[in-house]
């Protein structure tokens, strides 16, 4: 990206000398493990999801942030992250999906200030 300066004299040239790269912060999602009852007759489980997104660099909750949460490739549910940096959602995934795979996965795509990152936790049944 080019970096220039506007004064009353006019702006800068652009060049090789005024290139600026910003690198985004670092971030940690920590998934948390969920619990899920099944019934006879049961093709979808109802989940209960949880993920929390901080800042590795200012070690502080992010709020505002969206999390899709996911089993097996298939979005279960998407959620926005609180003052504290928890997102929680609760949807439907396919039985076999929970059964086979066993976790979910928690992803965060990144901002131009963040980064992405991505947490996985258990799926286990009570």
């Amino acid at each position: 990206m080019d970096v220039t300066v506007t004064t009353p004299a006019g702006t800068s040239a652009t060049g090789p000398a005024d290139q600026y790269a910003y690198t985004p912060d670092a971030t940690r999602l920590d998934a948390e493990a969920a619990l899920f009852s099944l019934a006879p007759g049961d093709l979808d489980v109802t989940l209960d999801l949880k993920a929390t997104l901080s800042d590795v660099v200012t070690h502080q909750p992010t709020a505002g942030q969206s999390i899709t949460f996911t089993v097996d490739r298939h979005t279960v549910c998407t959620a926005t992250t609180d003052t504290h940096g928890a997102a929680e959602c609760h949807g439907l995934a396919a039985l076999v999906d929970v059964l086979l795979d066993g976790h979910y996965t928690a992803t965060f795509t990144g901002t131009p200030a963040l980064a992405g990152t991505t947490a996985t936790a258990p799926l286990s049944q009570l």
